[in-house]
């Protein structure tokens, strides 16, 4: 206690002494008395030249030396003995002098790597660049610090050392890997159990040993062994489509091609949100934003659209052609019924990523961002994950930056669409005006309610402002704000089925192919159309704002369903007009066609070298079957990848096309391979067991 006493009598003597220094050769530093006696004392040291440590000069190389954003080097700073990496975020407010293409924005954000002595804490870095720094860099900081603070006010919003603030997995986190890894273990094992049953089975038929025939057989029939097992969940992935289902096989293409579109906007934004780039003035300004690439790049919100419109024209296809063949009523049983079932069929694989991205995910790596990555989920999971089970997240949460897992605002949308979808449907069966009186509406309040709310606030949609924050909120996530897309599908499944009844004539070829050329040419307008606007930031007008959000949607989804419905008239059967059979010529041969059949097999050969063919033979393939089935949750899984690449790494990504184009192939490839095995470990086998339940309970 003694030596303790006089060990702190001389670290106070010595603190007065450096203070007493420090304002002799008026150095602030000793002022502040919020700042711990050790930083003060190490870094004075330091800046003086009198510390003696050999790791000083490492520290300097370590740190980041440009602004806007330099990260230093991350990997030296840590094996510095002494140091402490940190990650000091600037602001600067009201500059007097804005930048190229963000001239609305009211404060300019920086970021700038130190490595310091690790006796210094955060508080204590932001409380000496608040007060000193910002007027006199020490240690080489960037000279462009001092020069900011001509040009607005230079202020330090945070600082992280990612050394002391990266949470650690708690023990809920322990548990929800086990529970993983027990699942992978219980599929390994049914599976290995299925296989050695086949083969003990082959084995029992060629020695024609029937009683051990029918004991593996029994053991065969048990659901668990087919259920869990990951060679009955392949073969269904890869099996092909039923014969009902091929007049629509392109759409598993598109289901795809859109899929791989929203994964490339997702590379680019939700990267910039957790690591950034080292390169804005190669976006901003006179960057990338005023080139017309950069819209399919940042485009996949249109390919959000054709998903609604997919789901909207498959439901209500396959619930009308089920009441037109079953009779079925649309009643609250089996409305309650189908809506119970998604909601079974959807929720355990959301469920499972929810647990791996809450559970496991946040605490998976580390980096100079990582902290920031482990904030955004802890942040917005830790009083609204259960929103995500519930599809409430359109709704409540009202704020869309408080959605837990903020990119399934698409399945809250989607679930309340199809819940409605059964209210039109049920109005069409009963007439068919009112079905459409019903949607078209519903339609119009939709639209009104959007100009509304972007008339009064103002609201555009270029990315870099303030005003982008105001589009997301207002205008981007709400479901009166995608509804209109979605009813699109819903009248294209109405016109097809009306078609199909009435045996309405085809369209002449030359008509077809100009519908089809006009949709094109829409789709691809209302893509790169945006691009006035970025290059002029803002420069559209209240009434341009109201009509591209409220319009662009639906007429993509309109564009889509002609280029669809051309590709099911390929793979429909025409009705001949007098007989009952007439031949199809082909180079190859002559075909007789029963009037009475309507497969997909009965199709009119067509010239081969018709675009339309091609498209749909292309979309058609059997190689886009699994890969649409495991879109879903490729879907879901996407984001935990992007976000968790960009939380481990150690540097600023850099932006370029070639860049872009890397990153979004290998974000699809981990996506499906990862989307792959949840459809494996749980829903494949939910599936399964949820058909089992259902077939008992129909018997």
């Amino acid at each position: 206690a003694r030596m303790l006493s006089w060990w702190s009598l001389l670290v106070a003597l010595c603190y007065c002494l450096v203070s007493c220094d420090a304002r002799r050769r008026h150095w602030p530093w000793a002022q502040r008395t919020d700042v711990s006696g050790k930083c003060i004392l190490k870094l004075f040291s330091i800046q003086s030249g009198k510390s003696g440590d050999p790791h000083v000069m490492p520290m300097m190389f370590a740190m980041g030396k440009d602004l806007p954003f330099d990260a230093g080097k991350y990997d030296m700073c840590l094996k510095i003995p002494t140091a402490r990496y940190f990650l000091l975020t600037l602001s600067l407010e009201n500059p007097k002098v804005g930048l190229p293409g963000m001239g609305g924005i009211k404060s300019i954000p920086l970021e700038v790597g130190l490595c310091l002595p690790d006796v210094c804490s955060p508080q204590d870095i932001k409380q000496l660049f608040t007060e000193v720094w910002a007027e006199n860099p020490p240690f080489n900081l960037p000279k462009k610090v001092e020069k900011l603070t001509k040009f607005g006010n230079l202020t330090a919003r945070s600082v992280v050392a990612p050394q002391v603030d990266t949470e650690y997995m708690p023990v809920e986190g322990y548990v929800a890997m086990a529970s993983v890894l027990a699942l992978m273990v219980v599929v390994a094992s049914v599976t290995l159990m299925h296989e050695l049953t086949e083969r003990r089975l082959a084995a029992a038929q060629a020695m024609e040993d029937e009683e051990e025939c029918h004991r593996l057989e029994q053991l065969m029939k048990w659901r668990l062994l087919s259920v869990f097992s990951a060679k009955t969940s392949w073969m269904k992935l890869t099996s092909p489509s039923s014969e009902a289902a091929k007049p629509t096989d392109h759409l598993n293409g598109m289901r795809v091609v859109s899929m791989f579109w929203i994964v490339t906007g997702h590379s680019f934004l939700m990267a910039a949100a957790i690591a950034g780039y080292e390169n804005p003035e190669a976006v901003v300004g006179t960057g990338a934003v005023g080139d017309v690439r950069f819209q399919f790049v940042i485009g996949g919100h249109i390919a959000v659209d054709s998903f609604f419109y997919m789901s909207g024209f498959l439901l209500a296809h396959l619930v009308v052609k089920e009441v037109q063949k079953k009779g079925t009523r649309i009643n609250l049983k089996y409305v309650s019924a189908a809506v119970f079932y998604r909601w079974i069929r959807l929720t355990p694989s959301l469920a499972f990523l929810l647990l791996c991205y809450y559970k496991i995910a946040m605490y998976a790596g580390d980096g100079p961002f990582f902290p920031r990555f482990q904030h955004s989920v802890r942040r917005r999971c830790d009083g609204y994950w259960w929103t995500e089970l519930l599809y409430t997240i359109n709704i409540f949460p009202w704020d869309p930056d408080a959605v837990c897992m903020g990119w399934t605002w698409y399945l809250g949308c989607d679930f309340i669409f199809y819940i409605f979808t059964f209210v039109i449907l049920a109005a069409y069966i009963q007439r068919k005006w009112l079905g459409w009186l019903v949607m078209i509406g519903t339609c119009i309040l939709c639209w009104a309610m959007t100009a509304h709310t972007v008339w009064t606030k103002r609201i555009g949609i270029y990315l870099f402002d303030g005003v982008y924050e105001q589009y997301s909120y207002h205008a981007y996530s709400r479901p009166w704000n995608r509804f209109p897309a979605y009813a699109v599908g819903v009248g294209t499944a109405f016109v097809y089925q009306q078609a199909q009844d009435s045996n309405w004539r085809r369209i002449p070829p030359y008509t077809l192919m100009f519908l089809n050329a006009a949709a094109l040419a829409t789709m691809v307008y209302i893509t790169v159309i945006p691009v006035t606007t970025f290059r002029y930031p803002n420069a559209w007008t209240r009434l341009q704002n109201v009509m591209y959000i409220c319009f662009g949607r639906p007429l993509w989804s309109l564009g889509l369903a002609i280029l669809s419905c051309s590709c099911i008239s390929c793979s429909t059967p025409r009705t001949p007009p007098m007989g009952d059979s007439f031949s199809a010529k082909s180079e190859a041969s002559v075909v007789l066609i029963d009037k009475s059949v309507r497969t997909w097999r009965a199709v009119l050969p067509a010239d081969p070298l018709s675009p339309i063919q091609f498209v749909n033979r292309v979309f058609s393939g059997q190689i886009w079957v699994p890969l649409a089935r495991l879109t879903y949750s490729a879907y879901l899984v996407h984001p935990i990848i992007i976000k968790l690449l960009a939380a481990n790494t150690h540097t600023y990504y850099h932006f370029s096309y070639t860049s872009i184009c890397e990153r979004t192939a290998a974000n699809c490839l981990l996506s499906y391979i990862l989307a792959f095995f949840i459809y494996i470990l749980v829903e494949r086998p939910m599936l399964a067991l949820i058909e089992s339940v259902g077939a008992k309970t129909k018997s």
